[in-house]
């Protein structure tokens, strides 16, 4: 009797899903009162019921989640993400994805307000990008910001998602881009674009051959990219067999007010609508809102180095990270100390004998 009044308690307080037990998230799913994520276990939960990703469903990540010694094999979340995710101003930190797409397999909701840092994605895969596989039609991610590395042999590779039908805005990618050779398309923000990205950046590096840029890869004829920059270097390797430009690789689509760093990328760009700038001139305000950039609601000039925008002003993008803020979160705590403890007596010489 006992074991079986135990066992009653224990399915009183769980949620089956998916095939999967977890404990069921707080919140109903709606505008007013979603789905709460406090936890990497609530993340578990998260992502593997079908109900809290569904057309109209709500959900707010409400604390950073540290991701570190967990390895992801294809994506996070593997289905169709539907709903919509307000990440709240927090950070999903030091997520590994092999053989993978993205954090999303796909989006066809909205996905905005949150922050992946320090991921790596590595695959042979086709349609690669650190938040996503892809963005549906109905697709939208506004207000985010990737940083790591994403890494595949093959072609539709970047930042942000491999390719792009939707809408991307007010969101950036810092990372080292690589892509395949033989009519690869690569870029640090986006691979392919087919819809829409407006008010973006890419920092970072893009690497392969083919359709290459520093900023997207291709630019399908019904694109388009607006008020968008790219700081982005351009290494070339492999066989090209498409078209390189430190912007956009290949623009068949409309680009319209952005702009390269000439300084920072090594390279320029042919495409219409992108002007070439230096460093410095990328820190003078005037040359954007000449552009008509919305320096009110959009972007702010930091104090020093190219435009960002205000919610990273305001606090949530790290403009000067600690001397010993080894895990890269802006904070400099116990897990930073744990990293300096962990490497505590390497050596690095070439000629290990040197060595203590």
């Amino acid at each position: 009797m006992k074991s079986q009044s135990v066992l009653l308690m224990m399915m009183a307080f769980v949620f089956v899903a998916g095939g999967s037990v977890f404990a069921a998230l707080s919140g109903a799913g709606t505008e007013l009162d979603p789905y709460l994520i406090q936890s990497n276990a609530d993340l578990d939960e998260w992502k593997s019921s079908l109900t809290y990703i569904a057309v109209g469903k709500n959900t707010k990540l409400m604390a950073d989640l540290d991701l570190a010694g967990a390895e992801y094999s294809g994506y996070v979340v593997s289905s169709m993400f539907k709903g919509n995710l307000n990440g709240n101003g927090h950070k999903i930190l030091n997520l590994s994805i092999i053989n993978g797409h993205g954090f999303f397999y796909s989006i066809s909701g909205s996905v905005n307000n949150l922050s992946i840092i320090n991921c790596t994605v590595t695959s042979e895969n086709v349609v690669v990008g650190g938040f996503c596989k892809n963005t549906q039609l109905s697709g939208t991610i506004s207000n985010c910001y990737f940083s790591g590395s994403v890494t595949s042999t093959q072609h539709y590779v970047g930042g942000i998602a491999g390719w792009n039908d939707g809408l991307i805005s007010n969101s950036a990618a810092d990372a080292d881009v690589t892509g395949g050779t033989l009519y690869a398309s690569t870029g640090v923000l986006v691979g392919g674009n087919y819809g829409r990205i407006t008010d973006c950046y890419a920092n970072g590096s893009s690497k392969g051959a083919g359709w290459l840029g520093g900023f997207v890869g291709y630019l399908d004829a019904g694109g388009t990219i607006d008020n968008c920059y790219s700081t982005a270097q351009i290494d070339v390797v492999g066989t090209s067999g498409g078209q390189i430009d430190g912007f956009v690789g290949r623009p068949a689509g409309t680009i319209q007010n952005c702009f390269i760093d000439l300084t920072t990328s090594g390279t320029v760009s042919t495409n219409t609508g992108v002007t070439g700038l230096s460093s410095t001139a990328m820190q003078v305000e005037s040359n954007f809102t000449n552009a008509g950039w919305n320096f009110t609601n959009i972007w702010a000039m930091p104090t020093s180095g190219a435009p960002i925008f205000g919610w990273q002003a305001d606090g949530t993008y790290c403009l000067t990270p600690p001397f010993f803020d080894y895990t890269k979160d802006c904070l400099v705590n116990l897990a930073d100390f744990a990293a300096f403890a962990a490497s505590w007596l390497d050596c690095g010489y070439a000629n290990q004998a040197l060595c203590p």
